[in-house]
């Protein structure tokens, strides 16, 4: 049998990792930013409103009814978040570890960017019920999102629940990779904790409308070993970091869903 020759590896660059892509990251419109506004932002929408008034007093001499205007708009605003990497630089030089703490920090921003997201639309949804099975569910957000906003509705689902949606020809995959309801919502495949894989076990689906990122360009820093008072050091570090600022248009609704 032969033997292993221990400690004769040689060190090879790491193979290319293509981003796992979907999250919150594939649905929103996403605006390289820079300066001011990355402490915050808002902007006024008319999208948002649960109705139209009418009219039909076409003819009438005297009409009873007034119009009626509007003298309030909806004012959509966002606070930052940051998502970061760090490294110890224990066997690589300072400006290795910059390079590997901003391609962590691609490779996993996306999970951290749905995390903060989700926990956003959780403080402000409105709750329109459930459990429902999955179909039910996505209609039920659609319906509910259709009575409030003029535009084109996105779901947060789950990850785990997207094939119960595509095996019953409700979700489907577009060319371009985008994953979208039958009737036309923007579908943002969600990373969340994993607590289960039975069919009745539940999970949230949110809806909102458009969603905008103020996505800050990628900072990188670095420090060489610091000593301790005690006399030991700190290892040298590095770490990149990105400023998010999301803004969600009109509502923010959940329903709660099961795959059967």
């Amino acid at each position: 049998m032969p033997e292993m020759i221990t400690g004769a590896r040689t060190y090879i660059d790491a193979p290319p990792v293509t981003p796992l892509g979907g999250g919150v990251l594939s649905v929103a419109r996403v605006i390289p930013t820079t300066g001011h506004a990355l402490m915050g932002a808002q902007f006024l929408s008319e999208a948002c409103g649960e109705e139209l008034e009418e009219w039909d007093e076409w003819c009438a001499n005297n009409p009873v009814a007034r119009k009626l205007f509007d003298s309030s708009y909806e004012v959509v605003e966002g606070d930052p978040f940051l998502v970061y990497a760090g490294t110890d630089c224990f066997w690589n030089s300072l400006d290795e570890a910059k390079t590997r703490a901003s391609n962590k920090l691609t490779l996993n921003e996306g999970r951290n960017v749905d995390t903060h997201v989700l926990a956003l639309a959780e403080a402000t949804a409105v709750d329109i019920g459930g459990p429902f099975g999955v179909n039910e569910a996505i209609g039920a957000a659609e319906a509910y999102a259709a009575t409030v906003y003029g535009g084109r509705p996105t779901l947060l689902i789950p990850r785990r629940f997207v094939p119960c949606g595509c095996l019953s020809g409700l979700l489907k995959s577009n060319l371009d990779g985008s994953l979208t309801t039958c009737s036309g919502s923007l579908v943002a495949p969600v990373t969340t904790p994993v607590v289960g894989i039975g069919a009745e076990e539940s999970a949230t689906i949110y809806v909102t409308g458009q969603i905008t990122l103020l996505q800050g360009p990628i900072t990188s820093f670095s420090v060489s070993q610091q000593p301790h008072g005690d006399g030991t050091f700190a290892p040298a570090r590095a770490l990149a970091e990105r400023i998010y600022v999301p803004l969600l248009e009109c509502l923010v609704a959940k329903v709660e869903a099961t795959c059967s």
